[in-house]
């Protein structure tokens, strides 16, 4: 006679040191996951203003000038250039490009 006992759960476990390496890992590998914690790294600086402008002109709000990106260092200007290729890419949805640029609205810019 058999059994009507599900079979067993495997139970997965995970340090905290994993998880943080997968946290990593997924923010890594997305753009807008880095646009993110730059916003709210950054904050109301140049760096982060610049970041900021440069979403809300890619979601289709505001004009943007290319002086307006001057305050980028390095590895925000890679940022910048992937949040670009993203949208050029059609690699999000108008909703995602919403939340971005809401988020940027509210970490730095502040209803401008």
């Amino acid at each position: 006679m058999k059994s009507s006992m599900p079979p067993q759960a495997e139970i997965l476990t995970i340090t905290v040191d994993d998880f943080r390496a997968q946290q990593a890992e997924e923010v890594a590998n997305d753009v807008f996951l880095q646009a993110e914690q730059i916003l709210r790294s950054l904050g109301d600086s140049g760096g982060g203003r610049a970041v900021a402008r440069l979403i809300k002109a890619l979601h289709g709000e505001g004009g943007l000038k290319f002086n307006d990106l001057l305050p980028l260092d390095s590895g925000n200007r890679s940022i910048a250039l992937a949040l670009i290729k993203e949208f050029l890419d059609e690699c999000r949805s108008f909703d995602e490009w919403e939340s971005l640029a809401e988020l940027a609205d509210r970490c730095v810019l502040h209803g401008m």
